[in-house]
């Protein structure tokens, strides 16, 4: 689990505080960071869903009430909403898709975290960097190398989410199959049709243990030792 809002590799393409009158006129200076990378845009946190806005500058914008410090982050220039106005989400959610909506020089999430609502002045900004520990510096990244220390449990039968970096053909029980080829992979089951694609498992598994970095999860007969980062919970 991360404090991410995108999974995977991601580029920072402007750091927070980034100072240029020109682009950023209210403050001078970048009040978020931008990234770039996949499409599916994730919660920052637990919390609700405060509000859900357009504007000239931010574009399609979500606003996420924050459980733990009562903060609000800021999901901006999204090419769609997910979630609903007062709706619960946490890390797993996918709230919304990049896009390119408002104020903007090319597709990308501008992400902010402000101490209350509105109110943009410095001293009401929480630097991004420091919340999703990652470095303020432009670069390619990769979530994986930023876990943080708020992990979820999973119980036996909670239907999980697993990026899966390899292709693979088991024999399940129960007449259950994983169809693989190069193009897609596919459940194939008598009694459930949960579907793989690039790389994306969805099913009911169990999740068995933690170790370092790594978690043990079986579906249906086979077990797997993957990275914590790569499970999702399905809500």
């Amino acid at each position: 689990m991360t404090n991410l809002p995108l999974t995977g590799i991601f580029n920072i393409t402007a750091i927070f505080k980034q100072v240029n009158k020109n682009l950023w006129k209210t403050l001078g200076f970048h009040t978020g960071i931008d990234f770039t990378g996949s499409d599916s845009i994730y919660s920052t946190c637990d919390g609700i869903v405060d509000s859900i806005n357009y504007s000239n500058a931010y574009g399609n914008y979500i606003i996420i009430k924050e459980d733990e410090a009562s903060r609000y982050h800021y999901f901006c220039h999204l090419k769609s909403v997910k979630v609903k106005k007062g709706q619960r989400v946490n890390r797993a959610t996918i709230i919304g898709i990049m896009g390119n909506t408002g104020n903007v020089t090319g597709k990308h999430l501008h992400y902010e975290i402000r101490k209350t609502k509105g109110n943009l002045t410095e001293s009401n900004l929480v630097n991004p960097a420091e919340y999703c520990q990652i470095p303020n510096a432009k670069g390619t990244y990769n979530s994986i190398n930023y876990p943080v220390n708020n992990d979820k449990k999973y119980k036996n039968g909670d239907i999980i989410e697993i990026d899966t970096p390899f292709a693979f053909t088991r024999a399940m029980e129960n007449n259950q199959y994983l169809h693989d080829s190069k193009v897609e992979q596919k459940w194939v089951s008598l009694e459930t049709h949960n579907e793989v694609k690039n790389n994306r498992l969805i099913a009911r598994a169990t999740y068995l243990f933690e170790d370092g970095e790594n978690a043990g999860v079986q579906v249906f007969s086979d077990q797997f030792k993957i990275k914590k980062d790569c499970i999702r919970k399905k809500l």
